[in-house]
């Protein structure tokens, strides 16, 4: 069974991922959904290869260093990139826990969602560790599942 708290304790994360953290997702929230979104590292920032078929192109127009991450690009440490790059690490070498908590965050998503009586949409912001025939957003909270 999981538990968040030793999962918190274990890896050192406060949250895997969130819902309406951002900007971009406040938007969503005046649409009537609600998004749950995980950063992870892209290309091979993290030691694992996350983008196949990266170009060069794609390295040099990655959107990793926007957003809330441009302005402690130049801190050391980027505590940003770190977290990302502990949490794809995460999902590489304990696929388990990783899911484990991805699944306990949706189940409370999904709850959150029809208090509000909102959708959920799931987000997991890194372009191809699943490529689109093999994973499927939480478009409708009550009505699909992966």
């Amino acid at each position: 069974m999981f538990n968040l708290a030793e999962a918190k304790r274990k890896t050192g994360f406060a949250y895997l991922g969130k819902i309406n953290n951002g900007a971009k997702h406040y938007k969503a929230f005046k649409y009537g959904e609600l998004v749950y979104t995980i950063y992870l590292s892209p290309g091979n920032m993290s030691g694992y290869e996350v983008c196949p078929g990266r170009t060069p192109e794609c390295t040099a127009l990655c959107l990793n260093e926007s957003g809330h991450n441009l302005g402690r690009y130049k801190s050391k440490p980027n505590v940003i990139n770190d977290s990302r790059i502990k949490k794809t690490k995460m999902f590489f070498e304990n696929r388990d826990l990783f899911s484990q908590w991805v699944v306990r965050d949706i189940k409370s998503g999904i709850e959150r969602a029809k208090k509000k009586i909102k959708s959920l949409v799931f987000v997991l912001i890194t372009p191809r560790i699943f490529p689109p025939n093999k994973f499927l957003l939480l478009k409708t909270a009550s009505k699909r599942m992966f």
